[in-house]
């Protein structure tokens, strides 16, 4: 019986280390285009990390069945089932003004509650295993060469998606980091900021941060040709990005881990352990940093939002100065009795307020509601009008009054109904309207519950937290920041995989710490 746990236990910590590694690859933008995408109902990817989760709840069963905090597990597991049941049943039934263009699937939206349930029993195996410093430190490492090493190679040989556009609007960089520093290209930020070859942008770039993290934590505990290859390959794939979160992470992830290394153990009264070779990382880093953002696509597109606002704002003075006949229209307009008139002049006009078609026509149709597009038009500063996040949420927030029901509250409109709207950019928010304030506490309250506590168990034993736990620990604070400031990160699962484990990881080693001790990276990952 022991011997068979104990085999158990092996293969389950195996199977998820590789399950882990794995993560990158599933993450593949091709994987999500025809005619990959067309096979099956569902996403290759999906299913993939499914029946692996699958396996490795089985495992756990057999390896952990005499755990005392499996009654726990159940539990949670039981009242996830039952809001999920309720959830399927309030918001299947909520009105809209186009139950079809603004629909509802059932297995759209069951299919994504079983996404956002799968971090969350990698965060609990993950916990149980008690990984060491040594194998998360070798499975970031080779997570690194293969997400950022990517990234930089496929920009180098000019072979690379580029990081604004996704879905069928995808496209291909046209430049390398060479013409970054070429004056006579014409190429824009959208031409040279490059993704490789993963889904999603801005949700690499929030991985990419806690990456990097680990990367300068690394080269500030001991230098080797290895942690300077990494610390370049990453500085290198996080401007490619060309994302705020990529580059902006960066600097903050250098800031943090430098304060972890220098005020730490001052706290801890162990006096300065700073060396000239951190300052000297330091100087280069800020030299390197300063050169590269100058010329980063990072910064043109900086340039180019605010002159975008600019113009804007301008092109819609003038429209409204020029043009008098489009304000006499709207007055001329009856709303209740002249709803066909209100369509075309909506259909006509929007343009000239500088409105994307994508929202106005693609998303939340101005021929459903052509009274939410009329006050937007018309009542909303320019500025507001180009505020993408802000028009998000109106959409929202205008198909939760529509529904009239205060069970929105609880149980959200459901993450289908919101996606074929429009998906919003900022995760929690997003989430809550989606699943509503109970799906995010059982979802996603997981994540701040474990940081709250591992923060609880470091200030108790402050003399005693490591620089590698402050500065992991750090890195998963600076992502869920960056999910709830930039969006788009939880409800993927190469991230929120990654993320959960690595919570695990720092569990673990608070309910094990005789196991927290080797520094050497030459260990196997098999232990």
């Amino acid at each position: 019986m022991i011997d068979t746990e104990s085999r158990s236990k092996t293969m389950l910590k195996q199977l998820v280390f590789w399950f882990i590694l794995l993560q990158p690859f599933l993450d593949v933008y091709f994987f999500y285009q025809p005619p990959l995408s067309k096979m099956f109902v569902f996403s290759i990817p999906t299913m993939i990390r499914i029946l692996f989760i699958a396996v490795i709840g089985v495992l756990y069963l057999v390896a952990f069945r005499q755990n005392r905090w499996n009654w726990f597990l159940f539990g949670y597991a039981a009242l996830l089932a039952i809001y999920s049941g309720l959830h399927l049943y309030f918001t299947k039934g909520l009105y809209t003004l186009d139950p079809h263009s603004i629909g509802f699937s059932v297995p759209g939206e069951l299919f994504y509650l079983v996404r956002m349930a799968l971090p969350l029993i990698m965060l609990w195996v993950t916990a149980q295993l008690h990984v060491t410093k040594d194998q998360l430190t070798k499975i970031f490492t080779i997570l690194t060469w293969i997400t950022s090493g990517s990234i930089v190679i496929s920009n180098l040989f000019v072979f690379s998606l580029a990081s604004y556009g996704e879905g069928p609007q995808a496209a291909w960089i046209k430049g390398s980091i060479f013409s970054w520093f070429d004056p006579n290209n014409n190429l824009s930020f959208l031409d040279l900021a490059s993704k490789g070859f993963f889904y999603y942008a801005n949700a690499t770039s929030a991985i990419e941060v806690l990456f990097a993290f680990f990367v300068i934590y690394r080269i500030f505990k001991h230098i080797d040709w290895q942690s300077v290859a990494l610390l370049i390959t990453q500085i290198f794939a996080m401007f490619m990005l060309g994302t705020k979160t990529a580059t902006y992470g960066l600097f903050i992830a250098f800031v943090a881990v430098l304060a972890i290394f220098t005020i730490l153990p001052l706290l801890q009264g162990q006096g300065w352990q700073g060396h000239w070779h951190m300052l000297t990382i330091a100087a280069i880093f800020c030299v390197f940093f300063s050169l590269l953002f100058y010329y980063s696509p990072n910064r043109h597109r900086t340039d180019g939002d605010d002159y975008a606002i600019e113009v804007r704002a301008k092109e819609v003075k003038k429209v409204q100065k020029k043009d008098k006949r489009v304000f006499q229209e709207v007055k001329k307009l009856n709303l209740q009795a002249n709803r066909p008139a209100l369509v075309n002049f909506i259909g006509k006009y929007y343009p000239y307020f500088g409105l994307h078609p994508r929202f106005v026509k693609d998303g939340y149709s101005y021929k459903v509601d052509p009274n939410f597009w009329l006050t937007v038009m018309t009542k909303w500063t320019p500025a507001d009008r180009f505020n993408h996040r802000k028009l998000e949420r109106a959409i929202l927030d205008r198909i939760r009054h529509v529904a009239n029901s205060s069970k929105t509250n609880w149980f959200g409109i459901s993450y289908t109904r919101m996606n074929t709207a429009f998906n919003l950019e900022r995760d929690f928010l997003s989430q809550w309207y989606s699943l509503g304030l109970i799906g995010v506490l059982l979802f996603l309250g997981p994540y701040i519950f474990s940081m709250l506590w591992l923060a609880v168990v470091y200030l108790r034993r402050f003399r005693r937290i490591t620089q590698f736990e402050a500065s992991i620990y750090a890195g998963v604070a600076a992502v869920l920041a960056i999910s709830w400031y930039s969006g788009n990160v939880l409800d993927f699962l190469m991230e929120s995989l990654i993320l959960c484990f690595t919570i695990g990881v720092l569990w673990g080693l608070q309910l094990s710490p005789d196991e927290y001790l080797p520094n050497s990276l030459s260990i196997p990952i098999q232990r």
